[in-house]
């Protein structure tokens, strides 16, 4: 995963128009989805879409990986066959779960490191036992993101911004403390262009590391948000322009035009530029 904020795209698994020219598709990373947006008589239909995909390294893809308890195995292994590595994990509520995947890999001899996992955290069990999925699990856990409306579905709690932000934000931590993507939760405004804007940029003023999206038109509202000023920006590239990024691990203190800048302040000062290079630049 690159630095800065990611998009992640949902696209259903039976959209092979979609999925034949999905390198043409504006995000960064693409999660075919074999769960909520297919029925479970289109599992087949979607596997075959899996087979136009040239392109892999920023594909995931969803998977219903327990059926009443049970590993999917069969599905999972099809899957891998055809080379995907980067999966979404829905609906998991302990590391038991996961343990039973890896074993299972294990088995199949598959090497572990090569492959990367983003969990949904989708339950209050899920997010309680976050902590030991993270420690023990023994997979590649690169991710984590709330699956907000199925929480406030499984605690029959009336889906609003006030009641999931507690778990935002927790796992929001959680994410920063071990080192690994911060993925807010899905946008399900379409049409609403100042409410899809204001919702990115409460994700980026929060700290998140990307988003989820259902809709490209969602991810093309990034390039009319001004997260920094023009001050900000020229200030950036100009100060950043007198510093050896080559020896930035050696770099300490430096002073220019009266302003002292520390390392932090210069890693802010990267995090604008690459933000303009992506998003700022019409």
């Amino acid at each position: 995963m690159h630095s800065g904020f990611n998009t992640y795209l949902f696209i259903p698994g039976n959209r092979s128009d979609i999925i034949k020219n999905i390198n043409n598709v504006k995000a960064d990373y693409k999660i075919i989805d074999f769960e909520d947006s297919i029925s479970s008589s289109e599992i087949l239909i979607a596997y075959q879409n899996l087979k136009l995909i040239k392109n892999q390294f920023n594909i995931l893809i969803r998977l219903t990986f327990f059926y009443e308890s049970v590993l999917n195995t069969s599905l999972f292994e099809k899957i891998i066959d055809l080379g995907f590595k980067n999966f979404v994990l829905p609906k998991i509520e302990k590391v038991s779960q996961l343990i039973e995947i890896k074993k299972f890999m294990l088995i199949k001899k598959h090497e572990l490191k090569h492959f990367n996992f983003i969990l949904l955290i989708e339950n209050p069990l899920a997010l309680i036992t976050i902590q030991d999925i993270l420690n023990l699990s023994g997979l590649n856990i690169i991710g984590i993101a709330l699956g907000s409306y199925d929480y406030c579905l499984s605690l029959n709690m009336e889906y609003n911004m006030k009641n999931i932000m507690w778990a935002r934000n927790y796992l929001l931590n959680i994410a920063k403390a071990y080192n690994i993507q911060a993925i807010d939760i899905v946008s399900m405004e379409i049409n609403n262009t100042t409410k899809i804007r204001k919702e990115i940029l409460e994700s980026l003023k929060f700290g998140f590391n990307g988003k989820l999206f259902i809709h490209p038109s969602q991810i093309k509202e990034l390039s009319n948000i001004k997260l920094y000023t023009e001050k900000e920006v020229e200030e950036a590239y100009k100060v950043c322009s007198l510093i050896d990024m080559n020896k930035l691990d050696d770099f300490n203190v430096f002073k220019f035009q009266g302003k002292v800048y520390e390392k932090p302040l210069i890693s802010r000062m990267l995090n604008i530029i690459n933000w303009h290079k992506k998003y700022g630049k019409k």
